[in-house]
């Protein structure tokens, strides 16, 4: 029963020491760390961006030109469901 108890007590501190463990004081990349050190404010987020996907204001759009009639070779009627 002794033997035991030390046993278990030298597993508890190997674990305290790994959980101790951050990307500051391992080989681990930040991307791994957790817990209340963690700082998950500095982690980016997909809403999170500083510009707007697209073009920006201002940009000039690029657009498809329209086929002149005589050019079309099929046209569809409207489709309903």
């Amino acid at each position: 029963m002794k033997r035991e108890n030390e046993e278990l007590k030298k597993r508890i501190q190997e674990l305290e020491r790994l959980l101790g463990m951050n990307s500051k004081n391992s080989s681990k990349p930040p991307s791994s760390d957790f817990g209340p050190n963690s700082n998950p404010q500095k982690r980016k987020k997909k809403n999170g961006r500083k510009k707007k996907r697209g073009a920006q204001k201002g940009h000039e759009p690029h657009l498809r030109s329209l086929l002149a009639p005589e050019e079309v070779t099929k046209t569809i009627d409207l489709l309903t469901h």
